[in-house]
């Protein structure tokens, strides 16, 4: 229920984006869009959702009417419209990552984490960074790639700690667990989730 309540208001978001020719938030609300049809298990309506978004967020000429994304833990001294649109390229990356994990296509999961990294670290995005490390860190779990899952996740527990996100510390921790009792390290899971 909530995730087609949270679908209907991605697309009242998308109405007004369009009214208002607000064209990287429109790639923002189609990638919103796509999370909750990806959720709903609908994969190639969020693929398209993406492809479109990404469309018109790879054009740079759609930074100029946005409203900028300022509560996202940005060190960057540069156009907040110009990082807006890279953390929208970033956060696309990252749903294609998640799709494509769930079709079986490990390659292109891995392919496009590695691009949202990089559009994290071009604009020192460090919330962005830490919310990417831990979807990751889950990701390579569910690839069977625990050694990387866990220094992956190591990364998200050092930028929650290093920058104060203390609320997320517990889900990290929690994600470490998950990492162990896949591997039958149930004494050490315990741990972590204690």
């Amino acid at each position: 229920k909530k995730i087609d309540s949270a679908l209907y208001f991605a697309e009242q978001c998308l109405l007004i984006t369009k009214r208002n020719d607000k064209k990287l938030s429109e790639a923002a609300c189609l990638n919103v869009k796509g999370l909750c049809l990806r959720h709903l298990g609908r994969y190639s309506e969020a693929l398209q959702c993406n492809l479109e978004a990404f469309e018109i967020a790879n054009d740079p000429g759609s930074e100029k009417d946005f409203w900028p994304l300022s509560s996202l833990g940005l060190r960057y001294t540069g156009n907040t419209h110009h990082a807006s649109r890279l953390i929208v390229l970033g956060n696309l990356h990252m749903q294609m990552a998640n799709v494509f994990i769930r079709a079986g296509n490990k390659d292109l999961c891995i392919y496009h984490f590695a691009r949202a990294e990089k559009f994290a670290h071009d604009i020192n995005g460090y919330y962005f960074l830490y919310y990417l490390y831990a979807t990751m860190g889950i990701a390579y779990k569910n690839m069977n790639k625990a050694d990387s899952a866990m220094s992956i996740e190591q990364k998200a527990l050092a930028l929650s700690t290093q920058y104060g996100i203390k609320e997320k510390v517990s889900r990290i921790l929690t994600y470490m667990g998950e990492i162990h009792l896949s591997n039958s390290n149930v004494d050490t899971a315990r741990k972590f989730y204690h």
